[in-house]
């Protein structure tokens, strides 16, 4: 990664070159669960006024059919490590200041679902366009 920050004559120049990540794993369990696990991953970064440090977070979620697939639970989990974290500085000739912004730390999410009506097209070997009649004018 390169970071440039250059003053000449009151004039002040700036490059950056930054990155970021993500990798998402998704596992089908033998009795029928989906667990998924998210890392995302930000590389510091310089802006016009300033400069934010990086951060990441991992996530992970797990979801599980019941019913014949009718129902679906799942528990997830956001930001385990409480790793979230704005760091912005920026500073000049007349001050120098700095922000952090931290999220509230890990957050956890229930969900539950259930069908009521599968629908699912009795017709076999027709594609979705092959009998539109729509009232278009083209």
């Amino acid at each position: 990664m390169l970071n440039e920050i250059s003053i000449s004559n009151g004039e002040v120049s700036r490059s950056n070159n930054s990155w970021d990540a993500r990798i998402v794993n998704n596992l089908t369990l033998n009795w029928g669960a989906k667990l998924q696990a998210v890392g995302y991953m930000r590389g510091p970064q310089i802006d016009a006024q300033g400069k934010n440090d990086g951060f990441y977070t991992v996530n992970l979620g797990i979801n599980q059919p019941l019913m014949k697939g009718k129902v679906n639970v799942g528990i997830s989990a956001e930001n385990i490590f409480n790793s979230i974290k704005f760091d912005y500085s920026t500073s000049s000739s007349n001050y120098d200041a700095k922000c952090v912004i931290a999220s509230e730390g890990m957050v956890v999410r229930f969900t539950a679902s259930y069908t009521f009506n599968n629908f699912q097209n009795k017709q076999r070997g027709r594609t979705d366009n092959a009998n539109f009649k729509g009232g278009a004018a083209f």
